[in-house]
């Protein structure tokens, strides 16, 4: 599981200030140090694993103080609807007092 940049964005602007240390003691791939150099926050970050830290520390090197957050681009597809869900436009529902 890699955290969205978006979700590590939320916590880090709401829970410090610029120039404020942010500890993530399971760094994976670097996501919320990255974050917080974007932002302009300080990291400390650590990992068990030698691979992820060198992999976040790559990371980290290639961000720049102010850089766009990567966002995941979604695609939102149609889902049918299945026996027994709710239809807001069915009239022989009225639920709504006259």
């Amino acid at each position: 599981y890699e955290q969205p940049e978006g979700e590590a964005e939320f916590f880090i602007r709401r829970l410090t200030g610029e120039g404020e240390l942010v500890l993530d003691p399971f760094c994976g791939s670097g996501t919320t140090a990255a974050v917080c150099k974007r932002l302009n926050r300080r990291c400390v970050t650590t990992d068990i694993d030698p691979a992820a830290v060198a992999t976040a520390r790559e990371r980290v090197a290639r961000t720049r103080v102010g850089d766009p957050l990567v966002r995941p681009k979604f695609v939102l597809a149609p889902m049918p609807p299945e026996p027994g869900d709710f239809d807001p436009v069915d009239e022989s529902l009225n639920c709504l007092p006259a």
